[in-house]
């Protein structure tokens, strides 16, 4: 199985972390609420068994849902820097792969430069010889005409 993700998915997850976050932090207001209720209700020294069953709720509460939603913002939270360490990776793997793209345009672009500039130089040799051989030619020509008028 892999661990790569889309951004789209990464996103939603992402957005999913922030909502637990923010009611992360809901349930810890609503814990510090209600033990400012209890405290009030301490000191007004209302021991009764109402006020028992308040702190073994807040204390579920607490332990429970906040232990819960740790273990789950912890695994999400490692998942996320899962996806960041091979966010990374892919992203080094792709500046690498640029890298050597453009390495070898620029060998390439070098190649086909002097590629040309061998065209060139073979053409303009080939001019050069040209009138070299015609010269020839008619000196072969003008020898063999003066052979036949011999």
């Amino acid at each position: 199985m892999s661990n790569t993700i889309s951004i789209e998915e990464f996103n939603t997850l992402q957005e999913k972390l922030q909502n637990t976050i923010s009611q992360t932090f809901d349930y810890k207001k609503q814990i510090e609420r209600l033990t400012k209720e209890l405290e009030k209700e301490k000191e007004v020294k209302l021991k009764d068994k109402a006020s028992a069953g308040i702190n073994s709720f807040l204390n579920t509460l607490k332990k429970g849902n906040l232990a819960e939603e740790n273990e789950k913002l912890k695994a999400e939270i490692e998942l996320l820097n899962d996806f960041k360490v091979q966010n990374e990776a892919l992203k080094n793997h792709i500046h690498s792969l640029t890298n050597k793209y453009d390495q070898e345009m620029s060998i390439l672009k070098s190649e086909l430069e002097n590629y040309k500039l061998n065209q060139q130089q073979e053409q303009s040799d080939v001019l050069l010889m040209v009138p070299e051989t015609n010269i020839e030619k008619n000196n072969i020509k003008q020898k063999i005409k003066n052979k036949k008028e011999i």
